[in-house]
């Protein structure tokens, strides 16, 4: 039986917290070794919600953890990466706190690697409009995921979800140090996986934003834009013979 850790990166999310994790089924919390809550310094009562939701449901499982300044959203997510592979633990999964990503959809995400049939799953929104994303992000997401899916040789239909699942013993082999601290980790873990030839499927999920789920603004969207556009032709070049960034490409 493979070992599970859910990671919950929190920021401000007093609001929604406790609802997603009443959200979780059953039948998937038994499977999970432990869920691990990253508080990033948030300013609000995060992390006392957690604690009192931990305490109340009498949840041994819950690790409740809060950094001492915010890491950004990929130092964090850094963190828990090291954390799970010093916790020795088989698969990683990502749910964010704010409700963007279904809960409900914890045992799809895990399966195929459980199975050995991934070592990365992406949980790929569909239906985004219904779901409330706005048109431009939706016109972005796509159009950087059509650019990506060409670089690297998939055939997805997003790669920016939030939503993933990894094999930790494939994370081991890559460097987790060189990861970005901020949301271009997730497409740097997309890249570097593919360049070590290891699976990566996708799950469907429905899109969902609310009032309380805290949206990226235009001008940080535009960074990540260029950020992944950035790791697109850094990806090429080193494809051509050509290493620009021997940390990221070891």
């Amino acid at each position: 039986m493979k070992r599970i850790i859910v990671f919950m990166p929190a920021y401000n999310a007093e609001k929604t917290i406790i609802s997603v994790l009443e959200r979780f089924p059953k039948s998937a919390v038994k499977r999970v070794s432990e869920m691990l809550i990253l508080d990033n310094d948030s300013h609000d009562h995060t992390y006392n919600k957690a604690m009192e939701y931990k305490k109340r449901k009498k949840m041994k499982n819950i690790t409740i953890l809060k950094n001492s300044k915010n890491l950004g959203y990929g130092g964090s997510k850094k963190r828990a990466f090291r954390y799970a592979i010093d916790k020795k633990y088989d698969i990683f999964v990502m749910v964010h706190s704010d409700g963007q990503y279904p809960p409900e959809k914890l045992i799809d995400m895990i399966k195929p690697i459980e199975e050995d049939k991934a070592d990365l799953v992406i949980g790929s929104r569909v239906n985004a409009l219904k779901g409330g994303m706005k048109l431009w992000k939706l016109f972005g997401n796509r159009t950087l995921t059509l650019l990506e899916n060409i670089a690297f040789g998939l055939n997805l239909h997003e790669l920016h979800s939030g939503y993933k699942a990894y094999n930790v013993h494939a994370l081991e082999k890559i460097s987790i140090d060189a990861l970005d601290n901020d949301h271009i980790i997730s497409s740097q873990t997309i890249a570097l996986f593919k360049l070590k030839k290891f699976k990566i499927k996708e799950i469907l999920i429905p899109t969902y934003y609310s009032e309380e789920i805290t949206e990226c603004s235009f001008n940080t969207s535009l960074k990540y834009g260029i950020d992944v556009i950035k790791l697109v032709m850094l990806y090429i070049l080193y494809k051509m013979g050509l290493n620009l960034n021997r940390r990221l490409f070891a």
